[in-house]
């Protein structure tokens, strides 16, 4: 691992998602030197999103990745290749002797930058049963995009009641001959045309009030046992996969600043403009404590975050506090 001691840029973005995307380009356009780190590919969850048919500007919706390509040719206009880095970021910590400086430490480098902007994003949580690590590739997936083809014309359950869990058990229904969701409790959390259209999907059941509690099957997956949280009566139901929509977890256990405070999930506390409190630090999109998950609301974090940051080394040049960029 190199430490580069020379160059510190204006702004470093850890996630390259739609709101650290967004970030980039606007910062790009105000001439900011711009670092953009991510672990994947441009675009982040886009790439396993099946379709998005809520951004605006495209009213017969789009394929996620097709998106995301979008977004990825959009900021290349700003933000040359040799500042996109596909690293995985370790820690990011205030410089002891400057404060001014921001310090990113990732598993091939060390970069310093005035600014940050953390849109590091969430990662899906896994089926909360003992062992359910071990049954992924064996009919346990959290990507209906990735894995929903190997079950053409199987059965299949998707465990969860919110809008990702009830998308992708309509993505499903193009492959699977029967999608079961299996929910905790007696009406789903997903938005209302969401549920109208599953309801109306003669390919998919709904097992209410009910969750899973053992996994059946070798090599693969055979049966699921669930059990009812009301009556604690346990049966079984066929299926070939089982797809799991329960929430996330957030990506900052990178972020190691004691002042940046963090709500009892982990996610991280940020006020309007998108800041942490520690001046300097921003947060944006799934990573931040926020109760909705939205493209929309994303892009619009990145926006406000990019433009906040720029105003704050506006003012570091002004107070003669900036290092510059070279």
């Amino acid at each position: 691992m190199s430490e580069n001691t020379e160059k510190i840029f204006d702004l470093i973005i850890c996630g390259a998602g739609p709101s650290g995307i967004t970030a980039a380009m606007y910062a790009g356009r105000a001439n900011m030197s711009v670092l953009l780190i991510d672990k994947g590919l441009l675009g982040g969850v886009l790439h396993v999103t099946n379709r998005v048919d809520n951004y605006l500007g495209f009213p017969d919706g789009i394929v996620g990745s097709e998106l995301a390509m979008q977004f990825e040719k959009h900021v290349r206009r700003y933000v040359a290749d040799e500042n996109i880095l596909y690293e995985t970021v370790e820690e990011l910590s205030v410089d002891p002797d400057d404060a001014c400086i921001k310090i990113v430490k990732t598993d091939n480098g060390v970069y310093k930058g005035h600014a940050v902007i953390i849109g590091s994003g969430s990662t899906p949580r896994p089926l909360p049963i003992e062992g359910s690590d071990s049954w992924r590739g064996r009919g346990l997936s959290y990507c209906a995009v990735c894995d929903g083809a190997f079950f053409n014309g199987k059965r299949v359950a998707v465990v969860g009641g919110g809008n990702a869990a009830i998308e992708e058990a309509m993505f499903l229904t193009r492959f699977a001959s029967e999608v079961v969701v299996i929910h905790r409790r007696d009406e789903l959390r997903a938005t209302p045309i969401l549920q109208k259209e599953a309801f109306g999907n003669p390919k998919i059941k709904i097992q209410w009030d009910s969750i899973v509690v053992k996994l059946y099957g070798e090599p693969t997956l055979q049966e699921i046992e669930i059990e009812n949280v009301k009556t604690k009566e346990r049966s079984r139901i066929q299926a070939d996969g089982i797809f799991v929509y329960v929430g996330s977890t957030p990506n900052a256990d990178f972020v190691k600043i004691d002042e940046i405070e963090k709500d009892e999930g982990g996610y991280l506390i940020v006020d309007e403009n998108m800041s942490t409190g520690v001046p300097g630090v921003y947060a944006t999109g799934d990573v931040r404590a926020y109760p909705f998950r939205q493209i929309g609301i994303s892009c619009g974090n990145g926006t406000i975050a990019a433009l906040m940051a720029e105003k704050y080394i506006g003012v570091l040049k002004g107070e003669g506090k900036y290092c510059g960029s070279d």
